[in-house]
């Protein structure tokens, strides 16, 4: 009896409570709590991402790497092929260095990169050399004619990057940190990415947008185009890339260069094939306002076209061209 009647007390009390309360929440409090949540949940999530890194990479490991490929690796990679100038650069800066056995032509920085053995390049790649030096891991960017037939049967572990956008060049590096231990260090890498990247947009927010154009190729006319990190780049800069729709890396006709006369012309220092000079030699270009208000600028090629740690350097390099004043 007693039971019950406690049952029924509790039971009161409840409904007592319930009809007290308020029917409808404040908005603000509402959206006060919604953003302690989330930012609890970020610090959550960060600190288990630092926990995990700091205890190192458990192996055997099996991830899917940028192209949808599984990668599969036993133990840590003590010998690492690359085959690409800026995967080589991703590897060098997590400290791998020591143990890249081979790299793709071009592949020139850090300068102690130009020291280790090339397999090949843009002309295709020598996969008997290659399975000759025997790498636990080869990572590409992009999909290489030939090689998984010659990694599947040498049983050797590849990893393949295609990255469009900064995000994608992060997670990149995260996962290459991850799959060669590394993971305290790709952590860093992109802290710093992201902290420079926020530098940059801030150092340039409410100025005004300049058009840009970035050749990629002068013959025939190339530009990066939409859903491309130097479309991006130029946008976080705080211009306006006049390319932006532009199919990615496809040809651009004259025509519609001289109608949205971009106010920047932007080109690749050390191209011998272009200059203020050879563009005023171009056909269709006299009166190009960026040719008349010396406004055609260079710009480092692999800051801009190496979708690597350095991609952060070239976002600073063409803000500086873009906006000379801006407060850093």
């Amino acid at each position: 009896m007693m039971k019950k009647q406690w049952m029924a007390l509790v039971l009161a009390l409840l409904l007592l409570f319930a009809g007290c309360a308020p029917q409808t929440a404040d908005p603000a409090t509402e959206a006060e709590t919604t953003d302690a949540q989330t930012t609890e949940a970020t610090e959550v999530a960060e600190a288990t991402e630092e926990t995990e890194a700091a205890e190192g990479t458990q192996y055997p490991l099996e991830v899917t790497d940028g192209l949808g490929n599984t990668v599969t690796l036993s133990k840590e990679p003590e010998t690492i092929v690359s085959l690409a100038p800026n995967v080589t650069e991703v590897l060098f800066a997590l400290g791998l260095g020591d143990k890249i056995v081979g790299t793709s032509e071009f592949s020139d920085y850090p300068a102690e990169a130009a020291e280790i053995p090339t397999v090949g390049g843009a002309m295709g790649f020598d996969m008997e050399k290659i399975t000759e030096l025997a790498p636990d891991l080869i990572v590409t960017n992009g999909v290489v004619e030939g090689l998984a037939d010659t990694a599947t049967h040498a049983e050797i572990a590849v990893a393949g990057y295609y990255p469009q956008s900064m995000e994608q060049v992060q997670e990149q590096i995260l996962q290459i940190g991850e799959i060669a231990n590394k993971q305290v260090e790709a952590q860093a890498i992109v802290a710093n990415m992201k902290e420079r990247t926020e530098a940059v947009v801030a150092s340039v927010e409410g100025l005004d947008k300049p058009t840009v154009f970035y050749e990629v190729w002068g013959d025939p006319l190339m530009v990066a185009g939409k859903g491309s990190f130097i479309n991006e780049m130029i946008i976080l800069a705080g211009g306006e890339d006049v390319a932006g729709e532009a199919e990615p890396y496809s040809n651009y006709d004259v025509e519609q260069l001289v109608a949205a006369d971009p106010d920047i012309y932007l080109i690749n220092d050390g191209d011998p094939n272009v200059s203020p000079e050879i563009l005023a030699e171009r056909p269709g270009y006299d009166g190009l306002s960026a040719l008349e208000n010396d406004r055609v600028l260079t710009i480092n090629a692999d800051l801009i076209s190496r979708p690597g740690p350095r991609l952060i350097d070239g976002l600073e390099a063409v803000a500086d061209l873009l906006h000379p004043d801006r407060v850093k």
